[in-house]
């Protein structure tokens, strides 16, 4: 319900109706409003000026400031806010081309993390003339934390961290993390069922090990990668973009990328590779079909494959052979000079 129309309620004489309802449904009236808009509720009533103090769920989007001039208030509208609130946050989101200094990123983790209820945090922002942002290390004491989402930063967990005991969905855009670390966040939280990981720059090794991981998408500059101990795994997407040779690294390796790779996935119901990967995939001999049956993949998409490239033409075709429920295929498909889209189902 926006503010206008609980003020017509109000001059219509039916205003007490809402004002009398229970704290929890009128959190979860403003919860649903823009966070400019519950603000603005305070203006109604001595009965309302609180009320908005108390959501637990507090967005910070484009809806706030929409000038250049205005997003310069970002900060301080943060602050006052937090500053301000009372009881439990549950959710906290920064979703905007805002470029707040670390000083203010970490003010307001450390508020949240303060609070002790945050279960969904997100953190997409740019960066400013500091740079990369390192994450505050009270952030990986949250450990109620459900949703996790960080653009831009350079994760460098404490010691002792070993995981996010409820984390389902992890999401990491433009994130500078150590391979090392990557792989023990993700087996240290079982409950994961997602992740995304956006133009991530990981230096060496990537392995992503989740046994209740569903749902994997990957994009960035990786040299190896492993996906065993995946059972579940339904959803997967890589796309690479490789800066060396990709040969360089796997000349004297004896198992086909494409076998110690894909074979750890049996579950797979959709498989989309682009970039580089299938070049990665092709190092090494091709066989005619992989050692596993995916029984359950359905929908299969590549971009893009290099007509010229016999390798790439071989991938693609062992895994199509290794599919028997296969019913989408899409390619994109590169010829010399020329570029194609092919889409078939069956």
């Amino acid at each position: 319900m926006a503010l206008m129309e609980i003020e017509t309620l109000k001059k219509a004489g039916t205003c007490d109706i809402i004002s009398n309802l229970p704290q929890e449904v009128i959190d979860t009236i403003l919860v649903h409003l823009p966070i400019r808009e519950a603000v603005r509720t305070s203006i109604l009533s001595s009965e309302w000026r609180d009320k908005w103090l108390t959501i637990s769920q507090l967005r910070f989007d484009e809806s706030i400031t929409s000038s250049v001039a205005r997003k310069k208030k970002l900060i301080s509208i943060v602050y006052a806010i937090l500053l301000r609130h009372r009881g439990p946050i549950c959710r906290f989101e920064l979703s905007n081309h805002y470029s707040p200094t670390c000083f203010d990123l970490d003010q307001w983790i450390i508020l949240l993390a303060k609070n002790g209820k945050i279960q969904e945090l997100s953190l997409d922002f740019e960066t400013g003339h500091e740079g990369f942002y390192i994450v505050h290390s009270l952030l990986f004491s949250c450990q109620q934390l459900t949703y996790l989402k960080l653009s831009n930063c350079l994760i460098t967990p404490t010691p002792i961290f070993k995981g996010f005991n409820s984390l389902t969905s992890l999401h990491l855009d433009q994130v500078t993390i150590d391979d090392n670390i990557l792989e023990s966040l993700i087996l240290n939280s079982p409950l994961l069922e997602r992740i995304t990981l956006s133009s991530i720059i990981c230096y060496s090794f990537l392995k992503i090990s989740g046994p209740n991981l569903k749902h994997l998408e990957l994009q960035g500059n990786f040299k190896d990668i492993c996906l065993e101990n995946n059972p579940h795994l339904a959803t997967v997407s890589i796309e690479l973009f490789a800066e060396t040779k990709l040969h360089a690294r796997h000349e004297l390796r004896r198992t086909c990328n494409l076998v110690r790779v894909l074979s750890c996935i049996p579950s797979v119901e959709r498989l989309s590779l682009s970039g580089d990967f299938l070049k990665f995939l092709a190092i090494s001999n091709v066989p005619d079909s992989l050692p596993i049956r995916y029984n359950h993949l359905k929908v299969l998409e590549l971009y893009v494959l290099n007509f010229n490239n016999l390798d790439e033409i071989s991938v693609a075709v062992s895994i199509m052979r290794s599919a028997p429920q296969l019913e989408e295929l899409s390619i994109w498909v590169s010829y010399c000079l020329c570029n194609c889209w092919v889409h078939i189902i069956f």
